[in-house]
């Protein structure tokens, strides 16, 4: 029996899917965007910067608690991760506020492609979750294209086959938006908890 493709197109609401993609992939867009507006960090050139250490019993002891004796050396520079303001004449921590990538990550049309983290350099946690919205979406409209023209048919099938790509589509969406509501909270969650995640220079974010 010949399968009429336009009914089966019709049903498994083909239409529907290339929109909810071309959204999906404006909203990528959007979220690459906003990625890029990445905070302008002031910070001591720690490669060059450094401050004479008082020699106490031999050891080298150094201006302020955000510094470390440079080994070998007999002056300090800065630890990881700190900055140290002259002016002020204190140490104050380096690295991302948490306040714009919890911003970013809690927008939904930027937290669900992760771009909170893509705003601090954790570009390992913006590729999973940019896998997981754009792949997910992606692996299921495959998956249907697959079953329906290479899946066999039989006499009767017919009937069958539109009933399995409509129950797939629908369940398959389902589970994608669980994945992708999961994620989008766990995000939010960790942008919002103090030393639960870090920067891209592996430095935590300040709150």
């Amino acid at each position: 029996m010949k399968i009429d493709l336009k009914s089966i197109l019709l049903n498994v609401n083909i239409p529907k899917m290339i929109m909810k993609t071309f959204v999906l992939t404006t909203m990528l867009f959007a979220s690459v965007s906003a990625s890029s507006f990445r905070r302008a960090e002031q910070v001591v050139d720690s490669s060059t910067k450094s401050w004479n250490c008082s020699i106490v019993d031999n050891v080298c002891k150094c201006p302020e608690s955000c510094m470390i004796q440079k080994p070998g050396e007999t002056y300090c520079v800065l630890k990881k991760c700190y900055k140290y303001d002259e002016n002020l004449g204190e140490c104050a921590q380096a690295g991302y506020h948490y306040g714009g990538p919890l911003a970013l990550q809690a927008i939904p049309m930027t937290g669900v492609f992760g771009s909170g983290y893509g705003n601090i350099g954790r570009w390992d946690m913006f590729g999973m979750y940019m896998g997981i919205t754009i792949g997910g979406c992606c692996f299921i409209l495959v998956t249907l294209c697959l079953c329906l023209f290479v899946c066999p048919e039989g006499k009767d099938d017919t009937e069958s086959k539109e009933t399995g790509l409509l129950v797939w589509s629908k369940c398959g969406y389902c589970l994608w938006g669980v994945a992708v509501l999961t994620f989008y909270v766990i995000g939010i969650v960790q942008m919002a908890t103090p030393g639960l995640v870090i920067d891209g220079d592996g430095c935590p974010l300040i709150f």
